[in-house]
């Protein structure tokens, strides 16, 4: 049963009294014209209960469509407020009044994710043709209208997911779970689930995506059964969530994670400039990974004993720090890879000058250390570097799916 039953008022009460004692609200709102006002006051004496509070909305025309929008606009949000209670508990009843009145109800309530009913009847007078003889009322009930106009919305959802924009599409979905039927909402929840996943993700939480990711992945698994059009998206996810599931175990798949992501803020968001701090990362980590896990030295806490003799006074007359250790970065880290016959320094030193030019672009990056925007011809041309040096092929990294 509805907590609260919008009517709009008109023509032959019946339908009106009808549709109140089948419903029995506890709260009930009129919409009514200044001709249909003296109605209630029947209406009410024919109830077979009483409601708890009744309330009125009059539209100053019952022909405008503009004013009857209006006063409905206006008015209800204050009536459900002032008895506590949201759209979710209301369902609208357009039987009564004009046509103008009814395309109000409908106008004025449909963002609120409302339920509608009609009074229809088995006969009517003038041939059939004229308004439901009283007593042979029957309800009829439509299907929730956001089921259908979630369709756009769904647009919207997949659109702002394609583009990057996480939080907008978890926006989207937030508003239409308050609104679409039971039967519609676990495939909003199979989304709010993986766009969560994926949108801490994108941001580097790889640990707190690990579970919004798992738990999508299991609805989209239950839920593809029944819809196998989205089975190319579950085998995407899935394989999504093994390689996240990796990045946690082993440092060196950030490095392709790193590269993928700055992919994404440059492709689907043209941020170049956050495309190349994510691409000059991404070869940083790949030095300092090479370093700990073959040679055991890290860059920010290094024993000047551990650096080949060929480096050794350089590196410790430019990099120590006042406990005596080594802390350098990217160029220093390729570097002393090289010096120590490592196969990733090697391919450094046969690329220094054009890793100069790049760097030297980076450099003049506004969120580096210069203040020009970086083109989108230097993104694309430094991220062709990096996966050359790196010898990482695209299809290596991770590829978000497309809705």
């Amino acid at each position: 049963m509805p907590k609260v039953l919008l009517i709009s008022v008109g023509g032959s009460p019946g339908p009106v009294v009808h549709s109140i004692n089948h419903h029995r609200p506890e709260y009930v709102v009129f919409f009514v014209s200044r001709e249909s006002q003296e109605q209630v006051l029947g209406i009410l004496g024919k109830l077979e209960y009483q409601p708890r509070k009744i309330d009125q909305i009059v539209t100053p025309s019952a022909e405008d469509l503009g004013e009857c929008f209006r006063a409905l606009w206006r008015r209800l949000p204050e009536v459900l407020e002032n008895w506590e209670v949201s759209g979710e508990d209301l369902v609208a009843d357009y039987t009564g009044g004009t046509k103008t009145m009814s395309a109000a109800v409908v106008l004025a309530t449909v963002e609120l994710g409302v339920k509608y009913s009609y009074v229809g009847g088995i006969e009517r007078d003038k041939g059939g043709l004229g308004v439901v003889i009283d007593g042979k009322e029957r309800m009829l009930y439509l299907a929730n209208p956001w089921d259908q106009l979630a369709v756009a919305e769904d647009r919207k959802i997949a659109l702002y997911f394609n583009s990057a924009r996480y939080s907008s599409a978890l926006e989207v979905i937030k508003g239409l779970k308050k609104k679409v039927s039971q039967e519609r909402m676990p495939f909003y929840m199979l989304l709010e689930d993986l766009i969560a996943g994926y949108e801490l993700w994108d941001k580097f939480r790889h640990k707190q995506a690990r579970n919004p990711l798992n738990k999508g992945l299991d609805r989209l698994r239950a839920y593809v059964a029944g819809n196998p059009k989205m089975s190319e998206l579950l085998r995407q996810v899935e394989e999504n969530a093994r390689f996240l599931e990796e990045v946690l175990k082993r440092k060196e798949l950030l490095v392709p994670d790193l590269l993928a992501n700055a992919r994404r803020r440059a492709e689907l968001e043209a941020k170049y400039d956050d495309g190349v701090a994510r691409l000059y990362r991404a070869l940083e980590l790949a030095a300092q990974v090479r370093l700990e896990s073959g040679y055991g030295i890290s860059t920010s806490r290094m024993d000047p004993e551990q650096v080949p003799e060929v480096l050794r006074e350089e590196f410790t007359r430019r990099y120590s720090d006042d406990s005596g250790r080594l802390r350098f970065g990217l160029e220093a880290s390729y570097r002393l890879l090289e010096a120590l016959g490592d196969e990733l320094g090697r391919r450094f030193s046969e690329r220094r000058k054009e890793f100069k030019n790049w760097i030297n672009r980076r450099n003049g990056s506004i969120l580096a250390h210069g203040n020009r925007p970086t083109s989108e011809e230097d993104f694309w041309g430094f991220y062709e570097f990096a996966l050359k040096l790196l010898e990482v092929s695209e299809h290596e990294l991770p590829a978000f799916p497309k809705l």
